[in-house]
């Protein structure tokens, strides 16, 4: 009995010791890609998973993530023109991670076993990724100028896109600085479009009246003065033609500096004219023109 009771304690000490052993060579086989040589000019990533694939794609993941505490590490000192106006931050809630999916030239480094998990290493060609980077932002910088190289400043339909355009064209801009590269030139052009996005549309409004409903004017003009200030100073104007033969209907014209159409929008309300005295309709009214707007504006994004 006494041998018996010996002989298990001694298996129970060798299982002990291969499960020792075995812990130890995982957490060796976990760090030893991550403590392996790398290269200055390549950026790297880890994942690990169940399968290769698994593992290759929280490795990306992983090498969008260093990247993004590379920018935010190198932007705490740095004053960069975010959110449209001169303050000291970094680039907040960026997804790096959808912005390596589309692009080409990252390899997969090396793979490694640890216990039943497959560990992939994955790196990117600093300069391969600025180039990819580059021409993407190309397509970005033609809408950006192109939107303000008649007047200076975006129509009513592109107005939103540019405002998109130009923080996408920012985090660029600090993805690539990150990775390297000189960007100088582009944050000096980036400060520019922010002041031009950082204004409220403006027009001067000029009203057409088939027949005179007095009541929609102001409700027009509230309405159009949540999206842009309406003002004779400017520019830029709306030709707003009211048409009620029996329900009242809106056209907006919208000009250019220039005097050139730049956007139209027909509203109809289903309102009779003779009904708009009521509170109800008013607010249907001015319903029916917001929704319009707001779709005209932002739909197309």
């Amino acid at each position: 009995m006494g041998f018996l009771c010996r002989f298990l304690y001694m298996i129970r000490i060798a299982l002990l010791c291969c499960f020792i052993y075995f812990i130890s060579c995982s957490s060796n086989n976990l760090g030893a890609l991550d403590n392996d040589s790398k290269n200055a000019s390549y950026l790297y990533g880890i994942g690990y998973g169940k399968d290769a694939n698994s593992a290759k794609e929280n490795a990306i993941k992983d090498l969008a993530t260093n990247l993004q505490v590379s920018i935010q590490v190198q932007a705490q000192n740095t004053t960069v023109h975010n959110d449209y106006s001169l303050k000291t931050s970094g680039i907040q809630h960026t997804s790096l991670e959808s912005g390596f999916t589309d692009l080409s030239g990252i390899e997969l480094d090396k793979v490694s076993k640890a216990g039943d998990l497959v560990v992939v290493r994955v790196k990117a060609t600093k300069a391969i990724l600025r180039s990819q980077i580059l021409q993407r932002m190309q397509a970005k910088q033609d809408f950006l100028k192109a939107s303000i190289e008649k007047c200076g400043y975006p129509s009513l339909k592109s107005y939103e896109m540019f405002k998109i355009y130009l923080k996408e064209l920012q985090n660029d801009i600090n993805v690539i600085s990150a990775l390297g590269g000189s960007m100088t030139s582009y944050q000096l052009e980036v400060k520019d479009y922010g002041a031009i996005a950082a204004r409220k549309l403006s027009y001067d409004l000029n009203i057409e009246q088939s027949i005179y409903v007095p009541d929609v004017l102001p409700i027009l003009l509230a309405e159009l003065s949540k999206f842009m200030i309406i003002s004779k100073e400017s520019t830029r104007t709306i030709n707003a033609k009211i048409t009620s033969d029996k329900y009242i209907g809106l056209e907006l014209v919208f000009l250019d500096c220039n005097g050139d159409v730049e956007d139209s929008i027909n509203i109809n309300s289903y309102i009779d004219r003779h009904k708009l005295n009521s509170d109800n309709n008013k607010t249907r009214l001015g319903a029916f023109i917001y929704k319009t707007l707001y779709s005209f504006m932002y739909d197309s994004m």
